[in-house]
C-alpha cells in the first residue's frame, strides 16, 4: 500500500524542468480567455452603441410644425396666417418652420415650384444645405464700452447750462406752465367745448365731404362765434419764461422712449451740441436712472401739467367723462410740448424723427430768420372740408398737407399761432375732420392753420417730401435695378419719410409707420431685416443717396438698440412700466425675438392712389392706366349717387388698411 501510495505520490509530482512548461500553458489559457472576454465585450459595446445611435437619430430626426405665410412679399415679413405642413404651396411669401429651429424655403413672391413643408421639412434629415436656423436672441452684455465710443466718436460731449437743467424741473416752473395751460383752458371753457360738430366722421369707408353733405349754417356760426372768442381770451406770451434755444421731444412709455433714445444718440453723432428737453406724461415720467443717463447726453427731462384741469372739466358747457378727458388730452400733448418747452427758439422733433446731418444750421437759414417757422409737406394734396373755408372765409387754405414731424418755430414771433393750434387741437372733434381724411387726421394740419388764422407768415419746405421703404415684389416689367441688384421702382412700399434742408439736401429719416423701433432684434446684424433701403422717388438705394455721409444709419441703429437693451436701468424701467396703473400698450412691447427679425408692411402708394389720394407720392411708384380707371371707380363709386346706382360692395375691388396713419 505504501509502495502504491508512493507511485502515486511519484506521479501527482511534477519534475522541476516541467514547471515552466505548465506555467507557460496557463498563461496562454487565461491570455486567450481575456481576449475571447475582450472581443464579446467590445461587440456588445458595438451593438449597444448602436442601439444609442438609432434612439438619437429617430429622436433628432426633424419634422415640420407648419407653413408660416408673410406680408410684404418677404419671407421675413410680419405673420399673416399658419397653414399645415400637408398644403401645398404654390404662391404668397413665407417659410416653413421645422423643429429644432430650423427654417427652410424661405420664399418671396417670385414664381417658384409647389411644395409641401413635410417634404421640405424631411429633406433636413438628409441635407442642411438649405435649412437656416433662427437667429439668437440678443444676451447681455453684448458690447463692449469701446464698440460704444467707436459709434460715437467725434460726437460732442453736451454739459447742460446748470440753470436751464434746473428750470425745468424746479416746482416753480412747472406752476407758472400749468398756470400758462390753465388760461388756454380758460379761454376754451369761456367759448364752449365742441359746441358744433361736423355732419358725420370721415373713413375710407365713409366720407361726408364725399357724400356731399355740409354743416348747417348754425353750426357754422357757432364755430366761427367759438373761435372768436377764444382768441379774445387767449393768453398773451410770456416775456420771462422761455430763453435760449434747443430741441424739444415728447415721449413717454417703451413705444415712444425707444426710438427717442434713437434720435437724440443720432443727433450727437452729427455733432449738434443743443440742449434736448423731453417731455413725458406725469404717469409715464421715468425713472430716476433713465433720467440720469439721458442727462449725461445733454437731455433734461419735464413733466406734461395736467392738460385736461378739474376745474375745466366741471365747468364746460359740455360735460366732459374721463375718456373724452384723456382724449383731448392725447390730442393736446405736442401743442402743449410746444407752448410750454424751456426754450424760446425750438426745433420740434417726433421721437421717430432720424437726424442725418446737425440741424442747428435751420436756426441760421434766411427762410426761418425771414419769417420765424418753417414747415414740411405731408405727402398728399389738401382734402380739406369746404366747410372749413365756410367757418374761415378770410383765410387762405393751403393746397397741400403738412407732416409735423419737424417743425421750427421762434415763439416769440409766432406765439397766437402756437396758441390757435393748441385750441384746433382741443376742439379735435370739428376740425381733425374738417382739416383732411383718414388719411393723415391729428394734430399735423394744426399748427399751419394756427399760423394762418393769427395772419403770419411761414415758409414751407420746397422739396417735396420723400419715401424710404422697400420693395415688395420681384423683377418685372418696369422695375429699375440699382447697384448689387438692388430692386428700385417695383412695389415700393414705404415705411419712413424723407424730410430735405431749405436747400434741398436730405436731413431728416422719420420712421412715421408702426411699428416704431422696438428691442426685439437678433444677437447678429447680418439677421436684421433692414426697414431703409430704397429712397423714392430718387430711385435710389439708401447707400447711394447717404454715399456722400459716409454713414449707414440704420445699422447705428441697431447698435443703439443693442446698447440700450443692456443697459443696467432698462429692466427696472420695463417694470416701473408695466404696472397695473401704468399704460396698457407697454405690456406689449416686444423686448426679445421670437422668430425672424420681422420686416413690418409699409405704404402701398399705388393703393392709395386708387383709393382716390394725390400729391408727391404719385412719382414714388410706376401709375398704369388700370390704376387710373380704378382710382375713377373707386372715388365716383364711394359717393352718395355711386352707391345708388352701382351696390358699393360690388364696385369697390378690396377694402385696404392703411396702419400708422
Amino acid at each position: 500500500m505504501s509502495r502504491l501510495l508512493a507511485r502515486k505520490g511519484k506521479r501527482s509530482v511534477a519534475r522541476p524542468n516541467q514547471l515552466p512548461h505548465i506555467k507557460q500553458l496557463s498563461l496562454s489559457v487565461v491570455a486567450l480567455l481575456l481576449i475571447l472576454l475582450g472581443l464579446e465585450g467590445r461587440r456588445l459595446s458595438h451593438s449597444a452603441a448602436a442601439r444609442s445611435s438609432s434612439t438619437s437619430l429617430q429622436t433628432s430626426r426633424i419634422h415640420c410644425l407648419s407653413w408660416r405665410q408673410t406680408l410684404s412679399c418677404s419671407p421675413y415679413g410680419q405673420l399673416q396666417r399658419d397653414l399645415p405642413c400637408s398644403r401645398r404651396i404654390t404662391g404668397g411669401s413665407g417659410y416653413c418652420e421645422c423643429t429644432g429651429g430650423w427654417t427652410v424655403r424661405r420664399v418671396g413672391c417670385e414664381s417658384h415650384a409647389s411644395f409641401t413643408c413635410q417634404e421640405a421639412c424631411d429633406s433636413l434629415n438628409e441635407d442642411h444645405t438649405e435649412g437656416l436656423r433662427f437667429p439668437g436672441n440678443l444676451t447681455c452684455p453684448a458690447q463692449d464700452p469701446a464698440q460704444h465710443d467707436q459709434l460715437f466718436e467725434g460726437a460732442p460731449i453736451i454739459s447742460l447750462d446748470p440753470d436751464l437743467l434746473s428750470g425745468p424741473l424746479s416746482a416753480g416752473v412747472h406752476t407758472r406752465r400749468q398756470e400758462l395751460w390753465d388760461s388756454i383752458w380758460t379761454a376754451l371753457s369761456a367759448s364752449g367745448v365742441d359746441v358744433a360738430q361736423p355732419p358725420g366722421i370721415r373713413t375710407d369707408a365713409h366720407d361726408f365731404v364725399r357724400d356731399g353733405l355740409h354743416m348747417s349754417r348754425a353750426a357754422v356760426k357757432r364755430a366761427q362765434a367759438q373761435l372768436g372768442t377764444f382768441q379774445q381770451g387767449a393768453p398773451a406770451y410770456p416775456k420771462t419764461l422761455f430763453r435760449g434755444k434747443g430741441i424739444v421731444i415728447m415721449a413717454g412709455g417703451l413705444t415712444y422712449f425707444v426710438p427717442a433714445w434713437i434720435n437724440i444718440h443720432m443727433l450727437r453723432k452729427t455733432g449738434c451740441t443743443l440742449p434736448v428737453e423731453m417731455f413725458f406724461p406725469a404717469e409715464e415720467y421715468p425713472t430716476k436712472a433713465v433720467e440720469q443717463e439721458l442727462q449725461q447726453i445733454g437731455v433734461m427731462c419735464s413733466v406734461l401739467p395736467d392738460l385736461v384741469p378739474t376745474y375745466a372739466v366741471n365747468n364746460s358747457s359740455k360735460q366732459l367723462t374721463d375718456s373724452e378727458g384723456k382724449r383731448l388730452a392725447g390730442f393736446s400733448m405736442k401743442s402743449a410740448a410746444v407752448l410750454l418747452s424751456s426754450f424760446e427758439e425750438i426745433i420740434f422733433l417726433d421721437s421717430d424723427n432720424v437726424a442725418i446731418t446737425d440741424p442747428t444750421a435751420l436756426f441760421d437759414a434766411g427762410e426761418y430768420l425771414d419769417k420765424g417757422a418753417v414747415l414740411w409737406p405731408d405727402y398728399w394734396a389738401s382734402s380739406a372740408a369746404p366747410d372749413l373755408q365756410r367757418i374761415l372765409p378770410q383765410v387762405t387754405l393751403p393746397s397741400n398737407t403738412f407732416e409735423s414731424g419737424q417743425m421750427v418755430l421762434n415763439k416769440s414771433r409766432v406765439w397766437k399761432g402756437l396758441v390757435l393750434a393748441a385750441f384746433f387741437n382741443l376742439q379735435s372733434r370739428l376740425y381733425y375732420e374738417l382739416l383732411g381724411n383718414f388719411m393723415g387726421k391729428g394734430d399735423k394740419e394744426t399748427f399751419a392753420l394756427g399760423l394762418s388764422v393769427a395772419g403770419l407768415p411761414y415758409h414751407v419746405i420746397a422739396t417735396p417730401v420723400g419715401s424710404v421703404g422697400f420693395n415688395q415684389y420681384p423683377f418685372g416689367p418696369g422695375c429699375i435695378k440699382g447697384q448689387n441688384s438692388i430692386q428700385v421702382g417695383c412695389g415700393f412700399a414705404g415705411n419712413t419719410m424723407a424730410q430735405y434742408t431749405p436747400q434741398g439736401k436730405l436731413m431728416f429719416l422719420h420712421t412715421n409707420m408702426s411699428p416704431k423701433w422696438n428691442l426685439a432684434i437678433p444677437a447678429d446684424f447680418d439677421y436684421y431685416s433692414r426697414r431703409w433701403q430704397i429712397l423714392q422717388p430718387q430711385n435710389l438705394p439708401i447707400s447711394e443717396a447717404l454715399d456722400s455721409t459716409g454713414r449707414d444709419p440704420e445699422k447705428e441703429v441697431y447698435r443703439l438698440l443693442v446698447l440700450l437693451r443692456c443697459k443696467p436701468f432698462l429692466e427696472p424701467y420695463v417694470a416701473d412700466l408695466r404696472q397695473p396703473h401704468k399704460m396698457g400698450p407697454e405690456k406689449e412691447f416686444p423686448v426679445s425675438l421670437e422668430r425672424f427679425h420681422t420686416l413690418y408692411p409699409g405704404m402701398d402708394f399705388r393703393r392709395a392712389y386708387r383709393w382716390g389720394m394725390l400729391g408727391p407720392f404719385q412719382s414714388y411708384t410706376g401709375l398704369s392706366l388700370v390704376d387710373s380707371v380704378q382710382r375713377i371707380k373707386n372715388v365716383w363709386g364711394k359717393t352718395f349717387l355711386g352707391r345708388l346706382v352701382w351696390p358699393y360692395k360690388k364696385l369697390r375691388v378690396k377694402k385696404y388698411d392703411y396702419p400708422g396713419f
